[in-house]
Order: C-alpha cells, then sequence, then structure tokens
C-alpha cells in the first residue's frame, strides 16, 4: 500500500478514517494502532517519532494481509472470541468447521476510554466480552454459541451456570445481567 506518511492531524484523521472502514475485517485494530489515535488527541503535539511511524508502517500491511473471512452461515457452530489490552478491545465471530478448524467471519474492535483503561484487568476482559456479544446481537440472539476469553476468573464469573458473587462490582453485575439473554456456553 503507498500511502503517504500524514504530515498533520487531518491528514492522519483520513487514513484512520480508510482503516476503519475495514475494522471488521482486522482484528484488535483499534489497540494496534493506538499510537496513531494518542495523535489526535487535542492535549497531544504532533511528534511523528518510530514507533509513531512502525504503527503507521504496520497498520498499511492490515489492509493487504491475507485473513480470508468466510460468509456468516446459521448451520455451522458459532465461536466468539474476546480479549482486551490496556488500551482497547477485540472480538471475533468465527465458525467452527467440520474439520476442527475455526474460520473468522468478523473483526470488532474499539479503543478503551481514559476511564475504562483504569478498569481492573478482570473488569476490562469482561468488557470485552460485552463489546463483543453486543457487536454481534444480530448473529448470536437466539442462537447457541460459545464464548472464549482467555481470563480465567472470567469463566466462573459471567458463566451462565452460576451467578456472580454478592459482592462483584455493579458493573459486572449490570453486564451479567445482560449475558443473560444469549445462550452460550
Amino acid at each position: 500500500l503507498k500511502a503517504p506518511v500524514p504530515v498533520n492531524k487531518q491528514q492522519l484523521q483520513s487514513y484512520l478514517g480508510l482503516l476503519h472502514y475495514y475494522a471488521k475485517f482486522i482484528p484488535m485494530l483499534a489497540a494496534k494502532v493506538a499510537p496513531l489515535y494518542k495523535l489526535l488527541r487535542k492535549e497531544v503535539v504532533w511528534v511523528w517519532d518510530k514507533p509513531v511511524n512502525d504503527c503507521f508502517e504496520g497498520s498499511k500491511l492490515f489492509l493487504t494481509s491475507s485473513n480470508i473471512l468466510m460468509t456468516f452461515n446459521p448451520k455451522l457452530p458459532i465461536i466468539v472470541s474476546c480479549d482486551a489490552s490496556n488500551y482497547g478491545v477485540g472480538a471475533v465471530l468465527a465458525h467452527m468447521m467440520p474439520d476442527g478448524s475455526e474460520r473468522p467471519v468478523m473483526f470488532a474492535s474499539a479503543t478503551l476510554s481514559k476511564s475504562e483503561q483504569n478498569y481492573s484487568q478482570l473488569e476490562k476482559e469482561a468488557l470485552s466480552i460485552i463489546f463483543g456479544v453486543r457487536k454481534f446481537h444480530n448473529y448470536l440472539f437466539g442462537r447457541k454459541f460459545t464464548l472464549f476469553n482467555d481470563h480465567k476468573p472470567l469463566q466462573t464469573i459471567l458463566s451462565p451456570q452460576k451467578s456472580l458473587p454478592p459482592l462483584a462490582a455493579a458493573r459486572c453485575h449490570r453486564w451479567a445481567v445482560a449475558l443473560s439473554i444469549y445462550d452460550y456456553n
């Protein structure tokens, strides 16, 4: 991809708009381009240093990668995988193929707000699940699906078979209620 290096915030905003258009095809996009988004903040002085340039050059590769998506097929088993980092959340809607392999259908990601960045890791991981399930609601509601997350404590806290501990944060209780309308394991 022959995108020129942005020289101001407007050009960077245009480039990020192009990337965002293809966000559902790029896993964890928001977290991967967080250094570029930071340059758009009003309080940040424009400094195009090596880490920012490396992020920009790497982001151009996202548009040419060979992540091959498949069309959603309601007859195949559905998998939603969610993850969180310090800067963003991401989710993948995928199908389990008859041969046991997983094929992605769609990706979604978002950057965390300043207040969300202060959440505990458990809350960030729970937020990634809520984000993914809400993003893929049209594909998930009324269908059984498997929900994956690499954070072990969440497997019991947000499990449909167990109730949330009474001392859990209020937002976790709200998220557990939001998840209760879905049929997942």
